[in-house]
């Protein structure tokens, strides 16, 4: 069978190992691909670092015969499917994540949703590609992985509609904004808000401003000597960030179980007691816990793969995406 007509398949990695599943599929014949994205690094003396688009996981074209070979790639743990067996990733999904990537354009990891006002680029290198429009941006996602990526494609680049009907399933939350409830907000992330919604009709009250907060620090995107011999595994750190929010993040595993250990801090002296805390995954609610005093909350059985986490004050709801 010609490679270029054999399915894409999401293969899930261990952590930090992408580059190197990639590199050895590639070695062995396979057309293996890894979207990457460029981050700038605040620890890094602010050059810019590129990291894996979607956190462990790697795209390879495959047959069935060839499954155990795959398999017995050093870091490969499963390829991703259904419970009734492995599952394909969208051709179509595919192909216009690799335009994303090959484009040149600004582009990076976003919040999954299928809903909507999608719409079709009618020019320049985007040209075909359909998303939904979000401000200046398109989202583009995976609906087997249940992960997104936000390109920036401006003013200048004309779209036609795809559709002039939303789906019923669509939360007026966030994609009832306006700019002026988000007026002390950055304007990238006011861009990305402006009709996305990661959950459904209903859980948040619309009269409450809706923000999200954009990882800025992940300690996976860091060189570390894990899996060196005597050296243990740390927990991965991330740093979540709004204008006047900084939500520090701990992820750990003991034995079989995964934790997250969080603290929020506030430029603007909130008080945190009572504040919420709610761990959400495919719009379901999984958890929820309360903040001491200092702003400190944990989960506990945390699962693997694309959460949300929901943070509700009583005049403000701040979300921010996590791959776990």
């Amino acid at each position: 069978m010609n490679p270029g007509r054999l399915p894409w398949y999401a293969l899930h990695v261990r952590a930090q190992f992408e580059k190197i599943v990639a590199i050895n599929l590639s070695r062995k014949g396979f057309d293996a691909f890894l979207p990457t994205y460029k981050i700038r690094g605040r620890r890094i003396e602010h050059r810019r670092s590129e990291i894996p688009l979607f956190p462990r996981y790697v795209f390879c074209r495959i047959q069935a015969a060839e499954v155990r070979s795959l398999l017995m790639t050093p870091g490969v743990m499963q390829i991703v499917g259904t419970g009734a067996g492995v599952k394909p990733v969208d051709e179509g999904e595919m192909a216009a994540i690799k335009l994303v990537v090959q484009s040149g354009l600004h582009y990076q990891p976003c919040l999954f949703h299928e809903t909507g006002r999608r719409v079709r680029v009618a020019e320049g290198v985007l040209h075909n590609l359909e998303g939904i429009f979000a401000g200046k941006g398109l989202v583009i996602g995976i609906s087997l992985l249940q992960l997104a990526v936000l390109v920036e494609i401006g003013d200048a680049i004309q779209v036609v509609p795809v559709s002039n009907t939303r789906t019923n399933t669509v939360s007026p939350s966030l994609t009832a904004l306006k700019r002026s409830n988000l007026k002390n907000t950055p304007k990238q992330v006011v861009e990305r808000a402006i009709g996305m919604s990661p959950h459904r009709s209903g859980e948040l009250d619309r009269t409450i401003p809706c923000i999200p907060a954009t990882i800025v620090f992940d300690s996976y995107s860091q060189r570390a000597l894990a899996g060196v011999r005597g050296v243990p595994v740390p927990a991965r750190s991330l740093l979540l960030q709004t204008k006047d929010f900084d939500i520090h993040l701990q992820i750990r595993r003991e034995r079989v179980q995964r934790y997250i250990l969080g603290q929020i801090l506030s430029r603007r002296r909130e008080r945190f007691a009572n504040v919420r805390f709610h761990l959400l995954q495919n719009g379901e609610k999984l958890q929820a816990t309360t903040a001491d005093t200092r702003g400190e909350f944990n989960f506990s059985g945390v699962p693997e793969g694309a959460l949300n986490l929901q943070v509700d004050f009583p005049h403000l709801t701040i979300i921010g995406a996590l791959n776990v």
